[in-house]
């Protein structure tokens, strides 16, 4: 082994000894409603999260607050967030799709305001398009943490 080639594993093995593993931020997200699409949709979500520095655990709708619950933890002088700990990393989800024209995600935070939107043209059903939107909304999450 010559002298350049040693120099270059040794600047190598420095660079990845200066790396860390990035943290992922944990996201819980819940779907408004169930469609074929909803599933694969999830997956590719927690695949775009990974890329964007997130961990995505899908949790079923029934934890997430009723609008009746918050207006009522607003009435009494409460957070209206539902569970204040984990208010910034909670997000409702819905998602429409036009025909097989085009395809749009909705994210919703717990107190119901839209904080983020994905509209892409095509059908949630051709992967490459679910793809792309999962991407786009994971960036945004991730923009939003």
């Amino acid at each position: 082994m010559d002298l350049r080639m040693m120099a270059a594993c040794v600047a190598l093995s420095a660079i990845g000894a200066g790396t860390q593993a990035q943290t992922l931020k944990p996201v819980r997200i819940a779907f408004a409603g169930t469609t074929l699409t909803t599933t694969p949709y999830a997956e590719s979500l927690k695949n775009a999260g990974l890329e964007a520095g997130l961990s995505i655990e899908v949790v079923p709708r029934a934890e997430s607050p009723s609008a009746r619950d918050v207006y009522l933890r607003t009435r009494a002088g409460l957070s209206s967030s539902y569970a204040p700990s984990e208010g910034r990393n909670y997000f409702l989800i819905a998602l429409s799709q036009i025909g097989t024209v085009a395809n749009v995600a909705v994210v919703l935070d717990r107190e119901g305001a839209v904080v983020a939107s994905v509209a892409r043209p095509g059908a949630f059903y051709g992967d490459g398009v679910r793809d792309a939107s999962a991407r786009d909304l994971a960036k945004k999450l991730a923009a939003l943490l």
